[in-house]
């Protein structure tokens, strides 16, 4: 995993392009993050995620205008980029203000992935992420990864506005450390099928895994004990499409 070292500084420091050989990878947008430089965190289709430092005035015109983390908070507005299947060439950056010697030990410390030449792509109609659904009590179910620790299987509902988990649940997704008290963002307000609303916790989801496709930073809420566990537009909509092939059983990610 190609990753960023001494985030805390790159974030704070003048970023100098460095000469190194340059690679054009494709692969998904899972998430951002902000400060005085933009980045962005990419998977390929092997499942290799990069995060580098965004060099395109997008980016750059994006952060500023706070639309990816108003206030210095996450925000799903992300999710106009989130999901989006990009070409781009991957370069390195050399921090000007380097670390002190000693401080760390990682031989490209001192340096970091960019992003340049991002380009939105059109995935070819064989690059689509089948998962096989399991059926639960005449239900058909996706089985999903939470934040890298725990599975549990979800109803697709496109008509459920975010993820939704039952209370009892996020209470244990809690107490195991899956779910941080840094990940609760406060309440929302949800319209229920009977036209009655009710508030409910919401939290950031951090990394959710269906198949090989995995989206982070997913707004998800605490329902009622004796909701279920839905699968809603707020993982939904960070994919171009979506479908279920009821013939073979298999939810169908574009």
């Amino acid at each position: 995993m190609k990753r960023l070292i001494g985030l805390t500084v790159i974030l704070c420091a003048s970023l100098s392009p460095v000469a190194s050989k340059e690679r054009i990878i494709t692969g998904v947008i899972e998430g951002f993050d902000c400060g005085m430089e933009p980045f962005l965190i990419i998977r390929d289709a092997g499942g290799e995620k990069y995060e580098g430092v965004c060099l395109e005035k997008w980016c750059e015109q994006a952060a500023w205008e706070k639309q990816w983390c108003p206030s210095g908070k996450d925000t799903d507005i992300s999710a106009k980029y989130v999901g989006k299947t990009v070409r781009v060439t991957v370069g390195r950056i050399m921090m000007e203000e380097q670390p002190i010697e000693g401080e760390c030990s990682y031989p490209d410390c001192g340096y970091a992935d960019h992003f340049s030449d991002i380009n939105f792509v059109e995935l070819p109609s064989g690059s689509a992420t089948e998962v096989e659904l399991l059926s639960e009590g005449g239900t058909l179910k996706v089985p999903v990864l939470i934040n890298g620790v725990i599975e549990l299987h979800f109803t697709l509902d496109s008509g459920a506005a975010d993820v939704s988990i039952p209370a009892d649940v996020v209470s244990v997704l809690f107490r195991t450390g899956t779910l941080r008290e840094s990940d609760f963002l406060g309440e929302r307000s949800y319209v229920l099928a009977d036209g009655s609303i009710v508030p409910s916790k919401i939290f950031r989801i951090r990394s959710l895994k269906v198949g090989d496709r995995v989206i982070e930073n997913v707004v998800g809420s605490a329902a009622n004990e004796k909701g279920g566990l839905l699968l809603g537009q707020s993982f939904l909509k960070k994919f171009n499409s979506w479908s279920i092939d009821n013939s073979r059983k298999v939810l169908v990610l574009n």
